[in-house]
């Protein structure tokens, strides 16, 4: 499991670059934050797919983009 945070300064091409490197690497979670637009990815087969949510149940955890970048605009 990686989550991979994105600045403004990062170009997509660089971002997916390193996406791809993670699944070859064999990492089967890969998470995909970009805080500059308040988005959440999932990286599956060399696209990124946007979610509402990131899950992982076996852990009891759940997190929405608006529950993370709400906490921190609230700063």
């Amino acid at each position: 499991m990686l989550v991979e945070i994105v600045s403004p300064s990062d170009p997509l091409p660089e971002v997916m670059r390193k996406l791809d490197e993670y699944a070859a690497w064999g990492v089967t979670q890969i998470w995909l934050v970009t805080p500059s637009i308040n988005k959440f990815h999932i990286y599956r087969s060399g696209g990124l797919t946007e979610v509402d949510r990131f899950e992982l149940p076996e852990f009891n955890f759940r997190i929405s983009a608006t529950e993370l970048f709400g906490a921190a605009s609230a700063r």
